[in-house]
């Protein structure tokens, strides 16, 4: 199996150095770069990399602010040529047991763990999403909940379900959660490794007052409260529930 990587990236100059070496001794046959509306010095960087496989790299111009990223997500996967396709964020830090064909021989989408730059919650995270896919692969008050990560998807699946721009559902950050919902529903195979460590560079803990809009977000995007409120908890972010709770009244 030939294998592609996929990467969308605006502005990411503080974090490209890192998470570009990472990636200079993967078996990738190719790596996608999408430049989305970069001002800062992320072309110049992408630029100076000079891994073993071709990198091939695209600017796009969205018509809007800033762009979705199932749309991002969707062109750069069209340009990829390789039997099993990576989206890879441009903020990690990549675990190189992740790009192994062998998870793909059984399932059409793979969803690798990353650990949080706040190391010290990441623990609960892990045993959250490790505990809810192993004992609750089911349903859950009706609804499937899968955990997040960086994923690799089989070309010819996502060439017949592609990405949606599913942000009135899922919020702008979870497209692929459609993805994996449809993908599951239509009968394809999915997995969860829990053995990767990627590290995820970029500082989560962030201002109250981004907490508070966030939660406020959250509210006009039709989120439950008890989704809010196990965000909240798990990546302790006490200001997104206060939004949420100050946006309902």
């Amino acid at each position: 199996m030939s294998l592609s990587g996929v990467m969308a990236v605006h502005n990411e100059q503080e974090y490209l150095p890192y998470s570009l070496k990472s990636l200079l001794n993967v078996p990738l046959d190719e790596l996608i770069v999408v430049l989305d509306r970069c001002s800062d010095r992320s072309e110049e960087i992408i630029k100076q990399f000079n891994p073993s496989y071709p990198v091939k790299t695209y600017c796009k111009s969205w018509q809007k602010w800033k762009s979705p990223r199932a749309e991002v997500a969707d062109f750069g996967f069209s340009k990829a040529s390789g039997d099993i396709i990576f989206n890879l964020e441009a903020d990690l830090i990549f675990d190189h047991a992740m790009f192994n064909p062998d998870f793909f021989v059984d399932y059409d989408m793979v969803v690798f763990r990353n650990f949080n730059h706040d190391l010290h919650t990441s623990h609960v995270r892990t045993w959250f999403e490790v505990f809810m896919t192993e004992q609750f692969r089911k349903t859950i008050l009706g609804k499937k909940l899968w955990p997040g990560g960086i994923f690799g998807t089989k070309r010819t699946v996502w060439q017949h379900l592609r990405f949606r721009d599913s942000i009135s559902k899922y919020g702008e950050h979870k497209y692929f959660q459609d993805y994996k919902q449809r993908l599951v529903k239509q009968k394809h195979k999915f997995a969860y490794v829990n053995t990767t460590n990627h590290l995820h560079l970029r500082d989560h803990s962030l201002t109250k007052k981004h907490q508070l809009q966030q939660g406020k977000g959250r509210v006009i995007l039709g989120f439950p409260l008890w989704k809010v409120v196990l965000h909240s908890f798990l990546h302790c972010k006490p200001y997104v529930l206060i939004g949420y709770l100050r946006k309902t009244k």
